[in-house]
């Protein structure tokens, strides 16, 4: 309890924030499939209508716009670019979740390396990415991943 602003918060056990992490991670792990087969029908599902996406390559604001820069950078290009993420952290903010993790694309000879993280959101039964911030990951981690 908060006394001096009149808050209370449930603080869930580690048991509940394991399920929802876990839940988190099962939905994200649909994303990734989603992103590998080019399917954008299925990952615009787990982009929030409003989501701000902000990477090296620019500002995007809302999942049209989001959109249009994954379906041009990745999933144009014949094979499509892989995806492999590997979560590092995830911390629970009320109803949300924020996740750090690192991300590899492989996009024909290129392979593009980046430190990521997401806003999660749980809207309607399902997780959605509300905001997403990649950048290029310290060089001692970018000579070890190439």
């Amino acid at each position: 309890m908060d006394l001096k602003n009149h808050t209370a918060q449930l603080v869930p056990d580690s048991r509940s924030t394991e399920a929802v992490i876990a839940e988190l991670h099962q939905q994200l792990s649909g994303c990734e499939d989603a992103f590998n087969r080019a399917d954008e029908t299925v990952f615009a599902e787990c982009l929030d209508p409003q989501i701000v996406t902000f990477t090296v390559a620019g500002d995007f604001y809302g999942r049209e716009a989001t959109l249009a820069y994954y379906r041009k950078k990745y999933f144009q290009p014949n094979p499509p670019a892989r995806l492999s993420m590997v979560m590092r952290a995830h911390h629970l903010i009320g109803d949300a979740i924020w996740v750090e993790y690192d991300l590899k694309i492989v996009l024909q000879q290129q392979v593009i390396t980046a430190r990521g993280t997401a806003l999660c959101r749980k809207d309607g039964g399902k997780w959605r990415i509300v905001h997403m911030n990649h950048s290029s990951p310290p060089a001692e981690l970018q000579a070890q991943t190439k």
